[in-house]
């Protein structure tokens, strides 16, 4: 199996910043998906309480039931705040090693790999004059 995404292995600095982002985009897309599931499934929650208490009168099953979804609403609060609790760490743990990553590829890496490029182009600028 032939993949046409490559992880960069040449620097781990670029493999740290890389990584970085991919948390960071991972826990963006997570926080998404928890907050439009949790939200759908509330809503439903509420309007099944609404459609047993629609009529006025409720039975002691009705009662239990309700309350039953209530538990089950304040259940899927908790673990959104949880989860929301756990992107944001992996968000900030992205976040810092992608920083860091950056950082050290721009300084310890990148620089060198100017100065070489810099001096290919003078040798090779001294090579044309001197052909000429």
């Amino acid at each position: 199996m032939n993949s046409s995404l490559s992880i960069p292995t040449d620097n781990i600095f670029k493999f740290y910043a890389i990584f970085g982002l991919a948390l960071l985009i991972s826990s963006i897309i997570g926080a998404s998906i928890i907050i439009t599931s949790s939200n759908e499934r509330v809503i439903s929650y509420y309007e099944k309480i609404h459609s047993l208490k629609k009529d006025g009168k409720i039975n002691n099953n009705e009662k239990e039931l309700s309350d039953r979804y209530e538990q089950i609403i304040q259940t899927i609060i908790t673990d959104r705040k949880f989860h929301g609790s756990s992107l944001m760490a992996i968000f900030l743990i992205g976040a810092i090693i992608s920083i860091f990553g950056f950082i050290n590829w721009h300084r310890k890496y990148q620089s060198k790999q100017n100065d070489l490029l810099d001096l290919q182009i003078e040798h090779m600028k001294k090579e044309i004059s001197q052909k000429d």
